[in-house]
């Protein structure tokens, strides 16, 4: 929706641990630990989502434009690797490692395969023998996991990173004067105020200007 950009970030963290909570609950009810890309892949997978027709559709984020930045750097981490690390190694690579949580559950979501993938991955005799879902993601995919991480790539690469409302003043400092470029969007009580403002010119004051004030 046209948010505020500070209520975007509260809804998103509100989002992200409600998330959290749901799923601890269905690991509690199934005795499983899952994989830390797993959890919070879920977690930041429906931190930006709408509510359309009674259902929670995830929607892109900003964290697909670090992702893309990691995939054309070639600094994303293999989806083999990715699956078995720990929560303190994950958390060395954050920033990296939740996008790319959030956008390979974004991926199974977007070929139909998530719900698949999860039932496949918490049935008791699946997740006995994989507890890192490589095997069940080349079964849910039906193909190597090579191959899935490559079509991957590609698919995150065509994707569109979403504006998102910039809160704030951006300015530059051009031939001794100060440049605001943009002025972003603000919350007004209950209502929302978008104030655009390009090119205006801020001099400093004179000496005698402020001097006579």
């Amino acid at each position: 929706g046209d948010l505020p950009a500070w209520k975007l970030t509260r809804t998103s963290v509100v989002l992200h641990e409600f998330t959290h909570a749901l799923h601890h609950a269905d690991l509690a009810a199934r005795r499983q630990q899952h994989p830390i890309w797993m959890v919070e892949g879920l977690a930041t997978l429906f931190e930006t989502a709408n509510h359309e027709g009674g259902k929670v559709v995830p929607q892109h984020s900003q964290r697909l434009a670090v992702l893309q930045q990691a995939v054309r750097g070639k600094h994303t981490i293999p989806w083999a690797q990715m699956m078995r690390l720990s929560h303190p190694d994950f958390m060395r690579n954050a920033v990296v490692a939740y996008a790319q949580a959030r956008y390979m559950l974004f991926y199974m979501l977007d070929k139909g395969l998530l719900k698949k993938f999860y039932d496949e991955y918490t049935e008791k005799e699946s997740y006995g023998d994989d507890k890192s879902a490589l095997r069940t993601v080349e079964v849910v995919f039906g193909k190597p996991i090579g191959e899935v991480e490559r079509d991957w790539s590609q698919w995150v690469l065509a994707q569109k990173v979403p504006q998102v409302p910039f809160m704030g003043v951006r300015t530059k400092e051009e031939k001794g004067t100060l440049l605001v470029e943009d002025v972003g969007q603000f919350s007004n009580g209950p209502h929302s105020m978008r104030i655009c403002a390009r090119a205006s010119l801020l001099r400093p004051a004179s000496n005698n200007a402020r001097h006579s004030q």
